[in-house]
């Protein structure tokens, strides 16, 4: 084990609070409030709640979630990360436009999508509620977006359950994906404009935990975050020596 955070208490100094339209590039419906974001119980909640709020760039919004990025934490080629989550929606049966997601990218620098991006977990429940979804984006030779990615559809909703995810970040761009201890999603290569494995060979600086709402999956229905508010909630995140 080489850090952990088992969300005992809300360590400002490891985690930075977004208070931000983060992610307005994809449409995306939020602002995101400090003030929704908590530990209790021994567990991270970034809550999803409907209300008329203006955010500091003067855009109002009619909901607002969590997000937080980490600061000091490094996560490098040899390493794992590895984290335990449960999606709750104000309703099970209708709850599309949620978006959770850990991840990171641009640790490559030259802007995105040459920086890279690592999405170790997706669930875009206006597209399917039921899939977890693995992916990687990178530039390729000619400079354009690529990506390479998986999705793994459940037998019920994501919701219905906590889930672990696992990412083994292997030396020369070996990366897998594993969810609830099954091998998820494998790369071995891809054509990158820097010339596989880069950028998927460099320590990552920053780690990103976030509830998006709407944008370009599909719409947020309203019943998904409804009066009662959606959040995303995490157990414990590790990053693990190979």
């Amino acid at each position: 084990m080489l850090w952990q955070d088992d969300f005992n208490s809300l360590n400002t100094s490891t985690w930075k609070l977004e208070h931000s339209t983060y992610g307005d590039g994809n449409n995306e419906l939020q602002c995101y409030r400090p003030e929704n974001v908590s530990v209790s119980g021994g567990k991270l909640i970034l809550r999803a709640v409907t209300e008329t709020y203006t955010c500091p760039n003067g855009s109002t919004r009619q909901v607002t979630s969590g997000m937080v990025r980490s600061r000091g934490v490094t996560f490098s080629p040899g390493q794992a990360i590895e984290f335990r989550v449960k999606l709750n929606p104000a309703d099970a049966n209708d709850q599309g436009g949620l978006w959770p997601a850990v991840w990171a990218s641009g640790w490559a620098g030259g802007g995105w999508p040459r920086g890279g991006e690592m999405d170790w977990l997706e669930v875009m429940t206006a597209e399917n509620p039921r899939r977890a979804m693995f992916s990687m984006h990178y530039a390729d030779p000619g400079g354009s977006h690529a990506l390479r990615n998986k999705g793994v559809i459940g037998s019920g909703n994501f919701s219905d359950d906590w889930h672990v995810v696992r990412f083994d970040y292997g030396r020369n761009g070996r990366l897998t994906w594993y969810l609830d201890g099954v091998q998820a999603f494998r790369v071995d290569g891809v054509a990158t404009l820097q010339g596989f494995p880069a950028p998927f060979d460099q320590t990552v600086g920053e780690i990103k935990i976030n509830l998006a709402l709407g944008g370009r999956p599909g719409p947020l229905s309203p019943r998904a975050v409804g009066s009662s508010g959606a959040s995303f909630e995490m157990d414990y995140i590790r990053i693990i020596q190979l």
